[in-house]
């Protein structure tokens, strides 16, 4: 598990265009999200949310994964990439 120490670094490296995603998978995560109002709460993602699955679906893709699980349900929202191939 990483602890974002390198997120500084990697930001360098793609510059200001470029893009560095990062997930929070601590145990912590649920409660600081609902502290800053970040929790979807259940309410349906619009077609232009990056959540979508029409939109998320492709983002893996870039760096040789897919998407193989994807589930938008009210309690959770799996979503899981696979190294292709």
């Amino acid at each position: 598990m990483a602890s974002g120490r390198a997120m500084s670094a990697l930001g360098e490296q793609v510059g200001p265009d470029g893009r560095v995603p990062g997930i929070d998978v601590t145990p912590a995560m649920p409660a600081a999200a609902a502290r800053h109002d970040r929790e979807r709460h259940g309410r349906p993602l619009a077609p232009d949310d990056l959540l979508a699955e029409g939109n998320l679906r492709p983002a893996p893709q870039t760096s040789g994964r897919r998407l193989d699980v994807y589930e938008d349900a009210a309690g959770h929202f799996p979503a899981r990439a696979r190294l292709s191939g």
